[in-house]
């Protein structure tokens, strides 16, 4: 009997394993007050390399994601930045 891949699915925007972008937030610290922000403001909230590529590796083995928007806080102000980017630019060219 054949197993069913859910990637190959029709695509239904509004069911979990089909979401076109999937949201990694790495940090939930943020240097900006933006008013309308839903996102509590949280010192030491870096999220280690380990689990960043965990979460990376659940959107595109159990999503069927066309692209990763790395959020937050502020992204930027994650001490790996530049390490994250390249994870997630190495895993989507798989």
């Amino acid at each position: 009997m054949n197993k069913l891949n859910h990637l190959e699915y029709y695509r239904l925007s509004w069911n979990l394993s089909d979401n076109s972008i999937s949201w990694l937030e790495p940090v939930y610290k943020c240097n900006l007050q933006c008013e309308g922000c839903y996102r509590r403001n949280e010192n030491d909230s870096h999220k280690p390399l380990d689990l960043i590529k965990e979460e990376i590796e659940v959107f595109c083995g159990k999503r069927k994601t066309d692209g990763i928007l790395i959020a937050g806080g502020e992204p930027l102000m994650h001490p790996q930045i530049t390490e994250i980017s390249r994870i997630v630019c190495r895993i989507k060219k798989m």
